[in-house]
């Protein structure tokens, strides 16, 4: 058995996401579910079950850590359960590191379009009856708060439509507007990440790097809780220069993928430096 801590450091995962895989079921506790004040043990058996030894390797230089989608990918709230699982039902492909030997979950590594076009499947599959998704199940999605998630729907950054129900009107959000909000804008947590700074003095930088944002807290006409900016080529190549001085090497070849580029010259007709 181990701690939650020792989980945490044998699975590669921060501890809240331990927390879901263990509410989840797809790790168990050791001896029953703790009571309030308890420790928190858990079964090694279902941590071995994450540790994966024969994890074909890959050449694909492209290649981003479960880890690292968790971090910045995947709603903080969940997604990280229904992504192993879509591993071990063969829906993903998972890869390990050159080095033979053990790989824990959190190192195991998906090709970023793959997980990219799982991401927009189990979007399109959440709402099978209504023509797209709430502006909150859109929020998280993509992890941003309800709050944020109508800002970018007033400000015209996220495409919705609104759907008569009943006596009620519901703005829906389509699984291709969010797919076109991820390919068009970065959000400044994001944007955070890839420069090793708090969100305030990431926005600091890319205004002096004259780099301005769409949307935020301070940019008049378009208030927002959270700095937008156009995903632009410059900017894209912007962040990578300076992920690259960080010695980021997961950062670089996460920015320089397909999926985050923008698909649609319109995006750079803003916001760009």
């Amino acid at each position: 058995m181990a701690d939650m801590k020792e989980t945490s450091t044998l699975l590669s995962l921060c501890r809240n996401r331990v927390r879901q895989l263990l509410a989840g079921g797809t790790l168990q506790f050791f001896g029953g579910e703790p009571r309030p004040g308890e420790r928190w043990l858990i079964d090694c058996r279902s941590i071995n079950e994450l540790i994966d030894e024969k994890l074909p390797t890959s050449s694909d230089q492209s290649l981003v850590s479960i880890n690292y989608l968790a971090k910045h990918s995947l709603p903080k709230g969940g997604g990280l359960v229904e992504l192993v699982q879509a591993i071990r039902a063969g829906e993903l492909r998972a890869y390990g590191p050159a080095e033979n030997g053990s790989v824990a979950v959190g190192a195991w590594l998906l090709k970023p379009q793959d997980f990219a076009a799982w991401q927009q499947a189990r979007a399109e599959n959440k709402s099978p009856v209504f023509p797209g998704l709430s502006v909150v199940k859109a929020a998280a999605l993509l992890g941003v708060k309800e709050q944020c998630a109508y800002a970018f729907v007033r400000l015209g950054l996220l495409w919705s439509t609104a759907v008569e129900r009943g006596r009620r009107t519901q703005l829906m959000v389509k699984p291709q507007a969010i797919d076109r909000f991820r390919r068009g804008y970065i959000l400044g947590p994001e944007i955070a990440v890839y420069l090793g700074k708090s969100t305030r003095e990431a926005f600091k930088h890319l205004w002096e790097a004259r780099f301005r944002p769409v949307a935020g807290p301070s940019i008049p006409n378009a208030a927002c809780r959270q700095y937008v900016w156009v995903r632009s080529k410059k900017l894209i190549d912007y962040l990578a220069s300076e992920a690259a001085q960080i010695d980021d090497p997961e950062a670089i070849t996460f920015l320089s993928t397909p999926i985050a580029q923008p698909r649609d010259c319109r995006f750079r007709h803003v916001g760009s430096r």
